[in-house]
């Protein structure tokens, strides 16, 4: 089971995941990172939050993700898989926009709820409006599709305003500018999106470049 033939299935990511553990410089970091991971566990044991406490109960929830997301990072990087690990990890800097935006402002919850409704309503227009994906569809289910418009458009006359996504670089330049502009920028150009940096992982040039 090679690299060559089993690509990051290999047993070959055995022994490398063992070196990047335990040789310099990467176990000094792994070394911190683990210790990070304790601490989160550690924050996650004693955390109580009131299922009353909308905002709070929001907070733990979305730490709960933010924590996963370092952890998927960590897996994913041990194993050379560094592009794939930064895009995870991008997840988990938007989940701490998230906590930073909703600590001063227990009102944002309102603003998560909205975008959930927008984008459940968005996804069931795109199948009701193209006959080819509706027709894979039993009639159960399209009547719920419809049912999800019709539930979230009276919600949007209740409210006398039109439902919106949320536009996170918006909400962290507001409470974490430096966050935003640091981390998310920084794994969105080089992890995430299609860019030449991230192909450039995937590049190796020869003396004649």
């Amino acid at each position: 089971m090679s690299f060559e033939v089993d690509g990051f299935f290999s047993r070959d990511l055995e022994l490398f995941q063992r070196a990047v553990r335990t040789t310099a410089p990467t176990k000094a970091w792994f070394d911190y990172a683990l210790d990070l991971n304790r601490i989160g566990f550690d924050l996650l044991r004693n955390a109580t939050t009131a299922r009353s406490e909308n905002a709070a109960f929001a907070i733990h929830g979305l730490f709960v993700r933010v924590h996963q997301s370092f952890q998927s990072a960590l897996l994913l990087a041990e194993r050379g898989l560094v592009g794939d690990a930064r895009a995870v990890l991008r997840s988990g800097v938007e989940g701490t926009i998230a906590i930073y935006a909703l600590h001063p402002d227990a009102t944002f919850i309102d603003r998560l709820i909205e975008a959930h409704h927008y984008n459940q309503r968005k996804a069931a227009r795109v199948l009701l409006d193209d006959p080819a994906y509706l027709a894979a569809y039993k009639a159960g289910d399209v009547a719920a599709m419809k049912a999800v418009v019709s539930s979230v458009d009276a919600m949007e006359k209740t409210k006398g305003a039109k439902f919106r996504d949320i536009n996170w670089a918006d909400v962290a330049l507001k409470c974490c500018a430096d966050l935003y502009q640091l981390m998310y920028r920084s794994l969105s150009s080089d992890g995430t999106h299609t860019t030449l940096n991230t192909l450039d992982r995937y590049v190796l040039a020869d003396a004649k470049g």
